[in-house]
């Protein structure tokens, strides 16, 4: 029996390396780009790819799918994401204070949040647990100060996407804030998007500091996860 870190794994783990190579077209105008890959391994990610170059569609045949509404920027993350089991989002700080530090986190938020909402589309759960351990690997990294994504930022993730752990994981960060805090958003309620802060005073009112874990870092690995599909390697 292979141990758990043992380059030796079950026969039932390899690859399959049948399939052709496909073209993805990403993006519109000049923006536009063209990613050729191997059909397996992207489908073995994400349930929208395999079912479209496995399925009996336009896509099928032709081994091309386009994505015009999509960010090239955030599909090659994607890829980087699904190629090497990392997420290159991190930015150098350019101080040590704690302002260019939260600053720092801010951008690697604002670089996750598109990216899972691209994960969201294209059905790969394994992607999408894997940004909520980094969210959540941000916001254990701010101990002892608490650092919590920007309004902004909540913004694009109540507008561009329905209930998900994502959401739910921010809603926790920011109602821990407001116990923890009196004036936690100051005069500023306006920049908020309105379904985030109802949320977030449903969280407060109905759950308190029972239900889910009030610090990040005490939560167990996987509390946010979705289940994987079993399809998916």
């Amino acid at each position: 029996m292979a141990k758990p870190d043992s380059i030796i794994v079950p026969d039932t783990k390899a690859n399959q390396y049948n399939g052709s190579m496909i073209s993805i077209i990403v993006g519109d105008g000049e923006t536009q780009e063209t990613f050729t890959l191997h059909e397996f391994h992207i489908s073995s990610y994400s349930a929208f790819f395999r079912c479209a170059f496995r399925g009996d569609f336009v896509e099928a045949h032709e081994k091309l799918i386009r994505l015009p509404t999509e960010s090239p920027t955030v599909f090659r993350l994607y890829l980087d994401f699904i190629f090497s089991g990392k997420l290159p989002v991190e930015p150098p700080a350019s101080s040590d204070t704690i302002h260019d530090i939260n600053i720092q986190k801010d951008t690697i938020f604002r670089r996750l949040c598109p990216l899972y909402i691209l994960c969201d589309m294209l059905q790969d759960t394994k992607a999408k647990n894997a940004i909520v351990d980094a969210v959540i690997q941000t916001s254990n990294a701010s101990e002892p100060d608490y650092w919590v994504p920007n309004p902004d930022d909540m913004t694009v993730l109540f507008e561009n996407i329905g209930p998900c752990p994502l959401r739910t994981l921010v809603v926790d960060m920011w109602s821990h804030l407001c116990m923890d805090a009196q004036n936690w958003m100051g005069d500023d309620a306006g920049v908020f998007h309105h379904q985030f802060l109802f949320e977030v005073c449903k969280r407060i009112i109905v759950k308190g500091n029972r239900g889910r874990p009030s610090y990040l870092y005490k939560v167990a690995h996987g509390y946010y996860f979705e289940k994987p599909d079993e399809t998916t390697r």
